[in-house]
């Protein structure tokens, strides 16, 4: 199986996976006077829930790149769950397949239709909008921004180990070979 050897998002996804009405309420913070602060956290924990699970939370286009290599059948999409390939190397996808193989995303060619050398994959990766990311990610993410707006003041950005562990109790489910 290729892997890429680089990953680059083509279109961004088009909302984050909690709203700052959310956070607000789960917060039960009035005014907007911290509005930008909370719209950082919320990046910063998506992106840490994102890079903890391997995956894309939100739809987006993702393009990965494939180097020299012979013709394989199999290519490895990271950053799923990918729910269409939409170009190789720049064409329409044709005589290719999306299957999932131990929570992974591959793109699988027929017979003859693999791509030697480098070559690149464009896909759409993500569970939907919003309201299709799964609750307990969503919750881990509200967890995650409510701890970054307490612990504002000190000098990490990293969790505590209480909610680092509540963190890996949520996010474990979902990452892409279990434990990590």
């Amino acid at each position: 199986m290729r892997q890429p050897i680089n990953i680059t998002t083509v279109t961004p996804p088009a909302e984050t996976p909690v709203s700052y009405t959310l956070v607000k309420d789960h917060m039960r913070v009035d005014g907007d006077e911290e509005r930008e602060l909370i719209l950082q956290m919320i990046a910063a924990a998506t992106e840490y829930a994102e890079a903890e699970l391997q995956r894309s939370l939100v739809s987006r286009t993702l393009n990965s790149e494939y180097g020299e290599g012979p013709a394989d059948r199999s290519h490895w999409l990271p950053r799923g769950p990918v729910s269409e390939i939409t170009t190789v190397g720049g064409e329409a996808a044709s005589g290719v397949s999306l299957t999932r193989m131990g929570g992974r995303d591959i793109a699988l060619f027929d017979n003859g239709a693999a791509p030697a050398g480098p070559t690149s994959i464009e896909y759409v990766a993500g569970y939907g909008d919003a309201e299709a990311v799964p609750a307990d990610i969503k919750q881990g993410i509200l967890m995650h921004v409510a701890h970054l707006y307490d612990m504002r003041h000190s000098a990490s950005d990293r969790p505590t180990h209480a909610v680092e562990h509540g963190l890996d109790a949520i996010y474990n489910r979902h990452r892409i070979g279990g434990v990590l």
